[in-house]
C-alpha cells in the first residue's frame, strides 16, 4: 500500500512591517493536518512553532521531495501570502522584505520549487 505524506507551510507572521500578518493560518493548518492524519497520511508542518524563513521553506520542500518513494502519495501545502510580479508567482516567506528594490532575492519563485 502506498505511504502517503504531507508537508504543511503556513506564514502566519511576517518580519515585515509591510506585510500583514496573517493570524487565521495557525488554526488552519492545525485543522488540515488533523484532517489528514485522520486520514492515513503522515504530516510534517513548518512555520507554526517556527518562523518560515526562505531557507527553511526551501530546506523542507527539497529534504521531503527527495526522500520520497516512488510509490508515495505526497500532498504539499502553502498558507501564506503570495506576490505576482514581473510576470511570476512568489511565495512570501516570513523574512521577506518587500521594500527591498531587489525583492526577488526574498520570495521563492514556483519554477526554483522544483526538485528531481
Amino acid at each position: 500500500m502506498p505511504k502517503r505524506r504531507a508537508l504543511l507551510i503556513g506564514v502566519p507572521i511576517y518580519h515585515s512591517d509591510a506585510i500583514h500578518d496573517l493570524l487565521f493560518i495557525s488554526d488552519d493548518v492545525k485543522k488540515l493536518q488533523e484532517a489528514l492524519e485522520s486520514s492515513g497520511y503522515h504530516v510534517t508542518p513548518i512555520g507554526l512553532s517556527e518562523k518560515a524563513s526562505r531557507s527553511i521553506i526551501r530546506g523542507e520542500i527539497n529534504r521531503f521531495c527527495t526522500k520520497a518513494d516512488k510509490d508515495e502519495d505526497l500532498l504539499l501545502f502553502f498558507s501564506g501570502h503570495g506576490l505576482h510580479y514581473n510576470g511570476y508567482d512568489y511565495i512570501v516567506p516570513y523574512d521577506a522584505a518587500i521594500d527591498d528594490n531587489n525583492i526577488e532575492e526574498y520570495l521563492l519563485r514556483g519554477h526554483n520549487l522544483e526538485f528531481q
